[in-house]
């Protein structure tokens, strides 16, 4: 009985148990290692969020340098470095500061911008060259750009170019004879400083006129490719960016009272001296602008539009015809060099481990307000305080304006 007994009895198989507990361990494997893996995802992407917020400082401390680059020096100021070391908690992140404020002309078209049509084959059309400026309405442009040596680069020359967009014969002439070109319609005036006066410190001077848009002896009208222009040097000529824009020459009164300057002269220019440390002036007439520009140094050239609207036929006038289209060219030694941009262009780059962050920023650049030191224009003549009638559009008596 006993012996059938251990006849029947199931014995457990030693490789039975191997099993199990391979599986068992193969199982609590598995799971351990999917912990790990979500920890050290969690952990990479935590390091990723920290890279991020690193790098997206870092670029902002670069964009706030730069901020603080285009405030504190003279226009066109751009940095010679690229790379910045920032520290941020005790570790390092670099950000790349890059600055653009320099352009080919003003406005701004970059160095990059098909001017000729070589690329497209198609030619731009002049219009884009230009900016506008509405009734009454300023700018100043900087007649210097800052170089890489960071020092102001030498302006020799300047041409400013404008055209309206008015018809010539919406406008009321007095004086037989007359035409546009002895209608007034843009204010210039240059500021800069004067250091030539040994043993004085550098004093501010400014010289300032009006001009008119011009028509051409067969009757063509000022435009975007024939413009009126003013500056110190012929409008025509080389070296400049473009070869599509061919300025008009202007039609100077035959009157011979009439002081006929051209348009690279001023009418009149106050001279200081000083005698004796006495200060003195005398007022020049025709004064060459190539001679102010040369005798100061960070010079600023201010634009005023001031077209008159009483002159026109129409009561109501349309945006358009109020407008003045310009471009402003700066010279050194007879070839286009660089101007300054209306906005400086910030581009930060912020890198932190495998992330990078970027920040753009578009400053415009600080204007200064023109300071006028004479009338803008009249509507009215009166000859009891010395007006006369070549200068001022009302009728002969004085009492009303012509209708």
């Amino acid at each position: 009985m006993k012996a059938k007994l251990l006849k029947n009895r199931k014995v457990f198989p030693s490789g039975t148990a191997l099993i199990v507990a391979l599986l068992v361990m193969g199982v609590l494997m598995a799971i351990s290692l999917a912990l790990s893996t979500l920890v050290l995802r969690e952990s990479a992407v935590t390091r990723e969020f920290l890279d991020a917020g690193q790098s997206f400082y870092a670029a902002e401390s670069a964009s706030e340098i730069g901020l603080y680059g285009v405030k504190n020096n003279l226009p066109g100021w751009e940095p010679k470095f690229e790379a910045v070391p920032i520290k941020i908690d005790g570790d390092k992140a670099v950000a790349e500061l890059k600055i653009s404020n320099k352009c080919k002309a003003y406005p701004c078209f970059d160095k990059d911008y098909d001017i000729d049509g070589k690329l497209s084959g198609k030619v731009p059309d002049a219009k884009a060259f230009y900016a506008t400026l509405g009734l009454n309405e300023s700018v100043t442009v900087p007649l210097f750009v800052m170089g890489d040596d960071g020092k102001p680069v030498k302006i020799t020359d300047f041409n400013v170019e404008f055209y309206a967009n008015f018809d010539p014969k919406d406008i009321k002439i007095t004086k037989d004879g007359s035409s546009v070109s002895d209608w007034d319609v843009l204010r210039w005036k240059i500021v800069g400083l004067n250091d030539s006066i040994q043993g004085k410190a550098p004093f501010t001077e400014s010289i300032s006129d009006f001009t008119a848009v011009t028509a051409a002896l067969d009757g063509t009208f000022t435009s975007a490719t024939k413009p009126s222009w003013f500056g110190t040097k012929p409008c025509e000529g080389s070296g400049r960016y473009t070869d599509m824009i061919k300025c008009l020459a202007y039609q100077f009164d035959s009157d011979p009272q009439i002081q006929n300057c051209n348009q690279m002269q001023a009418r009149e220019f106050y001279l200081y001296s000083f005698i004796d440390g006495e200060r003195s002036n005398e007022v020049v007439k025709c004064w060459p602008l190539s001679r102010f520009i040369s005798d100061h140094k960070l010079n600023y050239l201010t634009l005023t539009n001031l077209i008159n609207p009483s002159v026109f036929k129409v009561s109501k006038l349309s945006d358009k015809q109020t407008r003045l289209n310009y471009r402003v060219e700066l010279f050194t030694d007879g070839k286009a060099t660089d101007t300054v941009r209306d906005y400086a262009d910030i581009t930060a780059d912020g890198y932190s481990g495998k992330s990078k962050q970027s920040v753009n920023v578009k400053i415009k650049r600080d204007s200064f307000m023109p300071v006028f030191n004479f009338s803008l224009y009249s509507t009215y003549m009166d000859k009891s305080i010395g007006h006369g009638e070549k200068y001022w559009y009302g009728d002969k008596k004085g009492q009303e304006l012509i209708k």
